[in-house]
């Protein structure tokens, strides 16, 4: 197998400038070959079910012509068991399929996507799934990684200091300082 580019395809007079813009196109297109993957269908029909379709004041509703009671498809998370509608729901693989940034990433990168059975998959709610992605890029568990996660958040939304206080620990000077601290009783918490 050939080990270094067989031929530059990005720069002068292509539509990619680089080689980063060429493979993330590449994924694109090997992306969208997933999205019908017949494993992917497979198991998601596997794990669906008919609830009824509740109005904002949650009574059910009917349809007009013949009376019975709307359906929709809803799904459980494999990880943490959230219920909802199909659209809060993706199907991850178990190994993910890593990056695409050069040559020598193509073969492994088309393996891990494409060349999965069902056992391969398991489908997750939007929240676990990117829990496992933020896990995935930076080397952590899934329980480290979520505790990270939730920390990001509560100071993004400049939470972090009422957060802490309100368990009786002190706020640090700097957020850094405090995302740290929101980490360690998260995962002290989850030890629990």
């Amino acid at each position: 197998m050939v080990k270094q580019e067989p031929k530059v395809v990005w720069g002068e007079g292509t539509p990619w400038r680089t080689q980063a813009e060429f493979y993330t196109y590449l994924r694109g297109c090997l992306r969208r070959a997933w999205i019908r993957h017949p494993n992917k269908i497979k198991r998601i029909n596997a794990l669906r079910y008919q609830v009824d379709r509740l109005d904002k004041d949650g009574n059910v509703m009917r349809d007009k012509k013949t009376g019975k009671p709307k359906k929709i498809w809803n799904c459980k998370c494999e990880l943490c068991g959230h219920t909802g509608g199909m659209k809060d729901f993706q199907v991850d693989h178990i190994h993910a399929a890593g990056a695409l940034t050069c040559y020598e990433d193509l073969p492994g990168f088309a393996l891990r996507l494409l060349y999965v059975n069902e056992e391969d998959l398991r489908v997750v709610c939007k929240k676990c799934n990117s829990i496992l992605a933020y896990a995935d890029k930076h080397n952590l568990s899934f329980v480290e990684a979520s505790a990270e996660k939730e920390a990001i958040e509560i100071c993004r939304t400049k939470k972090d200091k009422q957060w802490l206080e309100k368990r009786g620990v002190k706020p640090e000077s700097t957020i850094i300082k405090r995302r740290k601290q929101i980490v360690k009783i998260l995962l002290d918490l989850a030890q629990q």
